[in-house]
């Protein structure tokens, strides 16, 4: 993109300049090369963003990454509980830059909602595929004892018998109030299912 950028700048100045001449007179030789450099750079940017979205579109390979934008669905492992319970992630926003996520939990019929604080893809040399790690809270529901709590998850793209997964774990600082303890860690499994958000967990087995 950077590259395209440097390419266009010379051939749009000059094509800037004759037109501002024809259509756009300026008799003032500064104010003239100000009005050309900053249609120059105007029309840069627009044909760049153009490109940069529609290759994000049809290729997000070039960029190192696939574009998960969508929902994610399966279950998540508890460790101080020792149980499974449903969840659904969904990606949202998804550039090569960005990236947001929320995640949907179903414990004792009742379901809760984290969001992204702050989503970034790690590649480590020799794997082919990157890892997703972010950071979230959780607001605590009416007579929750675990309250408002944050965690991380580190999740490994995973691409196998023609479907996406995403498999990790997470960490959290929650407080167990039965266990008086606080922090807990666990394992998730999601598969990607469709692109289109839910925004709830909306599933009826893992």
């Amino acid at each position: 993109v950077v590259y395209l950028a440097v390419f266009l700048a010379i051939p749009i100045s000059v094509l800037v300049s004759l037109l501002r001449e024809k259509f756009i007179p300026v008799p003032n030789p500064q104010l003239a090369s100000i009005l050309s450099t900053g249609l120059s750079a105007f029309l840069v940017f627009l044909i760049v963003a153009a490109v940069y979205r529609l290759l994000w579109r049809l290729r997000p390979q070039l960029f190192g990454v696939e574009n998960l934008n969508g929902r994610w669905e399966g279950w998540y492992y508890r460790s101080h509980s020792n149980d499974i319970c449903l969840t659904a992630h969904e990606i949202l926003h998804q550039t090569p830059l960005t990236i947001s996520v929320k995640a949907f939990g179903l414990q004792e019929d009742l379901e809760n909602k984290s969001s992204s604080i702050t989503c970034s893809f790690v590649q480590s040399s020799g794997t082919s595929t990157p890892t997703l790690i972010w950071t979230y809270h959780t607001a605590g529901r009416p007579n929750d004892p675990g309250g408002d709590h944050d965690g991380t998850h580190v999740m490994d793209v995973v691409h196998e018998g023609g479907d996406w997964y995403l498999r990790g774990k997470y960490y959290n600082n929650r407080w167990h109030r039965d266990q008086k303890t606080r922090g807990a860690w666990g394992e998730v499994q999601l598969k990607f299912t469709h692109r289109k958000p839910v925004n709830g967990i909306g599933i009826d087995t893992p």
